[in-house]
């Protein structure tokens, strides 16, 4: 493998790595955002809706940040095994 190939293969794992991570923090805040001010509509709290949806925005993403990473490496190595393997069957050489 060339110096190119490993640049180029760095760059496209690094980019999926970033995508899904920022798909995991969107997907927790966008669950805050609906979540928070139904259940605190639910509990009668003196809050405003748009407070709650803020709040549950800025908390769950935080959340979802923390395992985020994580995640976004476990992910990134099962679809690397996975094309490898793909190769192999190919190319029994």
């Amino acid at each position: 493998m060339n110096l190119r190939n490993i640049v180029g293969s760095s760059c496209y794992w690094i980019g999926w790595f970033l995508a899904y991570f920022v798909a995991i923090v969107a997907v927790g805040g966008l669950i805050g955002v609906i979540l928070f001010p139904l259940i605190g509509t639910l509990f009668s709290v003196d809050h405003p809706v748009g407070q709650l949806a803020l709040s549950g925005l800025k908390q769950l993403s935080f959340l979802f940040g923390i395992w985020a990473p994580a995640v976004s490496i476990v992910i990134c190595v099962m679809r690397a095994r996975s094309d490898r393997v793909a190769v192999a069957q190919q190319n029994p050489d």
